[in-house]
């Protein structure tokens, strides 16, 4: 097989960033197997990049370079995901692979994933996505409810990559079929573990030495530590005679950022002290994590355990997991023991015997060792691999067309036109050089004044074009009256100065041939100011995402192939609206449960130009725009508490980015507010300081548009 694996940052000395990994890529070429890995560079940038796994191709993927390089990314997650895909695609096109293997975290697979589905990317490879720890859970489990609209893509774009990965793979059967619930996916699932890094080091035979049970992992509340903590508390009440050491390093996850550290430490009771420690791992630490007499305990309530089980299961430890937690087979094979996660009186019932009984602490770590040195064998997970891949190997998948032979066009261009004349001829040669040829073209004159305009106008009615003339209404207005007319199935709304790729038709169509209860098909976008082959900056869009819609417009540009069916439905465009009427559009779309399609690929060209809507009636009337979307559509957000911490996300940040002196100014604005009996003159002055910074910044800020 040719085989590509993606990794995102190096943390180890071979640049796969898990020795488990390294060991698997060279089991892979050990078993004959032609194997690339993309990865990112190193950090910092200057820093010596590290060797790959013995004949493995790597790639180093830059994110600074290309489109990949260019402003408008929604998220650090985004930006990666596309340049995965743009290498990976590249690189299929010289050698076509066999199997992609991708991280779920970031998302990183979420693109070469799309163009998979919505179109004929990548149609004889696997695709797989390696299950990690969601970021959203991970949020959830350690307390931390913050959000902005980053965090909101890349948890849209992890759960995209997991709902339509060919086969989704991880080590832990609950955390897989949690993952499938949380996301909706219903594609196939296989528990293969990651292989053993190397043989472990020979330890020292369990004895009857008086115990230590340990936890070795990162002291974080999604951990399980405090029930760890609370059960051998009721165990030493109880009489057991035990020392509890939790070693690792701190993390951020106590109350609102604070150390987790010190708030375990001041959940222990002082009669427990002189038997439990937390301590850092290595330093000072009373005894080696492999020390005779030692039982382990990962009482993770979610996500997997720490990566230390996998060495301590392979040196014949006896170890106890949370179910959530535990590697497929192990405990069914008698090599480790469970209990239910996040129950106090299970675990404690798990510890007991194995405190009291040293035979069964050896019994169980003999079985470990036996277990780990079968299920984590380099070879054993190559081979369960390649068994999956031919299990599930994608099978050829044909279009399905939803169209009969019709004497109308299957889709209409609708080209809102007002006093363009300049621009015009670009965007209809645009038109004119689609590979989609069954298209009609409706320019929809919206009471252009202009001379030029009407000479043009003129004009290309005489070569034959359609122009439809009508009082000015604005593009709501001008859109409408084209729907009216339009006698395709599928409409796609286009300004008068904006470009569309060649294969935009082809692309979109295809996407919504494949799935025909999709109300419509985009693609990502660029913009330009003078030639669309010298990108300023990029847009992505999401789809549907009805957590995220009231906040910015995620769904697409104005220019997407919409159902004609979906789009009266709708309502058509909302004429009282004079922007944001896609935005709205897409709202409605959302609330009446419908789905989009996004076409990874840079499609759609976007002029940006003095004296445009955007640049003038958005500029002055976006709060009112907005709270007008707000207002027409209560029920859009799916969780109304996602959106509003969002939008509270994205406000501080907004505060955080503001220049120097605006915080000052706020500060002394805010000191005033707490001392009443100050000078009148003085609290004027703040607030004739604050009304100039307002119309400063609606003068100066940087345009934004409606989609």
């Amino acid at each position: 097989m040719r085989i590509c694996y993606v990794t995102r940052e190096p943390s180890s000395p071979n640049g796969v960033g898990d020795r488990s990994a390294s060991s698997l890529l060279e089991a892979l070429v050990e078993a004959g197997h032609e194997v690339h890995l993309l990865r990112g560079p190193s950090s910092p940038p200057d820093a010596t990049q590290p060797d790959a796994p013995r004949g493995v191709i790597t790639h180093v993927l830059d994110t600074s370079e290309g489109v990949a390089g260019l402003p408008g990314f929604g998220s650090l997650s985004s930006r990666w995901a596309w340049a995965v895909h743009a290498r990976a695609s590249t690189l299929h096109r010289v050698h076509p692979f066999d199997w992609i293997d991708l991280p779920s975290a970031g998302g990183a697979g979420a693109f070469i994933l799309s163009a998979k589905r919505w179109g004929n990317a990548y149609p004889a490879c696997t695709v797989s996505v390696r299950l990690e720890p969601l970021s959203g859970e991970v949020r959830a489990l350690n307390n931390e409810h913050r959000l902005d609209l980053d965090v909101l893509e890349t948890d849209h774009l992890e759960a995209q990559a997991i709902r339509w990965a060919d086969l989704l793979r991880g080590p832990f059967p609950a955390l897989l079929d949690a993952a499938g619930q949380k996301t909706g996916r219903r594609g196939p699932t296989e528990v293969i573990q990651e292989p053993l890094p190397a043989s472990p080091s020979p330890s020292p035979p369990l004895d009857a030495s008086p115990l230590t049970l340990r936890y070795h992992g990162p002291l974080e509340r999604r951990q399980g530590l405090e029930l760890l903590i609370r059960a051998c508390g009721s165990l030493l009440d109880a009489g057991h005679e035990l020392q509890l050491v939790l070693a690792g390093e701190d993390t951020r996850t106590g109350p609102f950022g604070r150390s987790f550290q010190h708030w375990l430490q001041r959940r222990v009771p002082a009669r427990w002290r002189a038997h439990i420690r937390i301590e850092p791992m290595g330093a000072g630490t009373s005894s080696g994590p492999l020390s005779a007499g030692t039982l382990f305990c990962f009482p993770t309530s979610g996500g997997p355990p720490p990566p230390a089980w996998k060495e301590l299961v392979a040196a014949g430890r006896p170890v106890v997991f949370s179910d959530i937690a535990a590697p497929g087979g192990i405990v069914e094979s008698g090599a480790a023991m469970s209990f239910r996660a996040g129950d106090l009186q299970s675990l404690s019932d798990a510890l007991g015997p194995l405190l009291d009984d040293v035979g069964l602490r050896q019994s169980l770590g003999k079985a470990a060792g036996a277990w780990a040195q079968d299920a984590l064998s380099p070879m054993r997970v190559v081979q369960q691999l390649e068994r999956a891949l031919h299990l599930h190997a994608p099978s050829a998948r044909l279009s399905r067309s939803t169209t009969a032979p019709s004497s109308s066009p299957l889709v209409s261009v609708v080209v809102p036109f007002f006093n363009l004349h300049s621009l015009l001829p670009e965007t209809l040669a645009s038109i004119a050089a689609q590979t989609f040829r069954d298209h009609e073209v409706l320019i929809i004159d919206d009471g252009s004044t202009e001379p030029q305009s009407l000479q043009l106008l003129e004009e290309l009615e005489a070569q034959g074009h359609r122009v439809i003339h009508k009082p000015n209404g604005g593009l709501s207005s001008a859109r409408n009256a084209g729907l009216e007319v339009a006698r395709g199935r599928w409409i796609l709304p286009l300004d008068a100065d904006d470009l569309i790729a060649p294969t935009f038709l082809e692309r979109t169509l295809e996407a919504l041939e494949r799935e025909p209860d999709l109300a419509y098909a985009t693609s990502f976008v660029t913009a330009f100011t003078s030639s669309p082959q010298e990108p300023t900056s990029v847009y992505l869009p999401w789809g549907l995402d009805r957590d995220a819609l009231l906040l910015t417009n995620v769904a697409s540009t104005c220019t997407a192939l919409l159902s004609r069916e979906a789009l009266e439905a709708a309502g058509g465009y909302d004429e009282w609206l004079t922007s944001f009427e896609d935005w709205d559009l897409y709202c409605t779309l959302a609330e009446q449960g419908r789905r989009g399609a996004v076409v990874p690929e840079f499609l759609f060209h976007y002029r940006q130009r003095e004296g445009s809507l955007v640049r003038t009636e958005v500029m002055d009337q976006r709060h009112a725009l907005l709270s007008y979307l707000v207002a027409k559509h209560p029920s859009l957000t799916a969780r109304p508490d996602r959106t509003l911490r969002a939008l509270m996300g994205e406000q501080e940040r907004a505060r955080a980015e503001q220049p120097l002196r605006y915080r000052a100014i706020d500060a002394v604005n805010d000191a005033v507010k707490r001392l009443p009996l100050l000078h009148p003159l003085l609290r004027s002055g703040v607030q004739t300081v604050k009304r100039l910074r307002r119309s400063s910044g609606a003068s100066g800020a940087p345009p934004q548009t409606s989609s």
